[in-house]
C-alpha cells in the first residue's frame, strides 16, 4: 500500500538525480491485520511508534551482490521508459516469480558495462569512469509491504515441499539469467569470465 507522497517522491528523486531506477525502503505488516493507522492518513517516513519495526532497506545497484541476493529492491519502483525499453523490459515466464530482481540485474549489468566502457575509452571526458546514477534508493519507507502467511512470495520462500523447492529453484534461476547471459556458457569446472 503506497503511503501518501510515494509517487511524488519517486518522480522528484528521478528528476533531480537522473536515476533510471528509483525504489525505497518498505514497512512490513502481516496480512491478518490492517497497516498501522488509517491507510488514507498515513504519512511517508518512519513511524513514531513501534507498530512497524520490520522494514527492508535495499542497497540499490550492486553488480556482484545482486547475483546472490536481491539487493536492488522490489516491485514498488519507478523506471525510466528509455531504460526499461533498452533492456527489453520484464520477461514473460508464466508461473515464475522474481521478475523484478531479474530486470534490476539486467539494468545493473547494462549500466556497469557502459561505465567500464566509459572508463577505458573516454578518460579525457570530465565524467569518464563515473558510473551513471542509474539506481537510486530513497532511504525512507514510502509504502507498506503485506506479508501473506498462506501465500505470495513469503510462503514460497519458506515452504519445504518438493514442489515448493522446485518453484524456488526455478524462480532463482530466473534472477540469475542476466548474469548467465553476461558470462556466456562455460564448461563444468571452468571459471566463467564476463565478455
Amino acid at each position: 500500500v503506497a503511503k501518501p507522497g510515494m509517487a511524488a517522491a519517486f518522480a522528484h528523486a528521478a528528476t533531480q538525480s537522473g536515476a533510471a531506477v528509483v525504489t525505497c525502503v518498505n514497512h512490513k505488516w502481516h496480512s491478518g491485520e490492517r497497516p498501522p493507522g488509517d491507510v488514507r492518513g498515513l504519512r511517508a517516513g518512519w513511524p513514531t511508534d513501534e507498530s512497524a519495526s520490520d522494514h527492508w532497506l535495499p542497497l540499490g545497484a550492486c553488480e556482484a551482490l545482486g547475483a546472490h541476493i536481491n539487493c536492488f529492491g522490489d516491485a514498488h519502483v519507478l523506471i525510466r521508459r528509455s531504460a526499461f525499453d533498452l533492456v527489453g523490459g520484464y520477461t514473460l515466464d508464466f508461473g515464475l516469480g522474481l521478475e523484478d530482481w531479474e530486470l534490476y540485474a539486467r539494468l545493473t549489468l547494462h549500466y556497469a558495462s557502459d561505465a567500464r566502457a566509459a572508463w577505458s575509452h573516454h578518460e579525457s571526458h570530465a565524467n569518464a569512469g563515473r558510473a551513471p546514477i542509474h539506481h537510486l534508493v530513497i532511504p525512507e519507507p514510502l509504502y507498506w509491504y503485506r506479508l501473506m502467511k498462506g501465500g505470495g512470495m513469503l510462503a514460497r520462500q519458506h515452504a519445504n515441499s518438493p514442489s515448493a523447492l522446485a518453484q524456488r529453484r526455478a524462480d532463482r534461476l530466473r534472477s540469475l539469467r542476466p548474469y548467465l547471459e553476461e558470462t556466456g556458457p562455460c564448461a563444468p569446472g571452468e571459471a566463467c569470465a564476463a565478455h
